[in-house]
């Protein structure tokens, strides 16, 4: 049985912008990503456990690298969180 290993295909839908999009979108799709970012942080920021803490950190830290990685490989028309 052979996986395809490459993260990419297992992303949940939505996460990443393609490059048919218009520049309005792509706009809106980036600053969406930053505000779902910025929510778990500031979600973390409320946690009275430092498990739950570093939980949300970590989701929030997660999908920025997702959605930077998504940019380097579409040549920089995706996210920049």
């Amino acid at each position: 049985m052979t996986e395809d290993r490459d993260p990419f295909n297992r992303l949940p839908r939505g996460l990443i912008c393609g490059p048919d999009r218009s520049d309005d979108f792509k706009a809106g799709h980036r600053m969406a990503l930053r505000a779902a970012v910025a929510w778990l942080h500031a979600e973390a920021e409320t946690m009275n456990d430092p498990k739950a803490r570093a939980i949300l950190n970590s989701a929030a830290h997660g999908l920025g690298v997702v959605a930077r990685q998504s940019k380097q490989r579409a040549g920089g028309d995706t996210p920049d969180p």
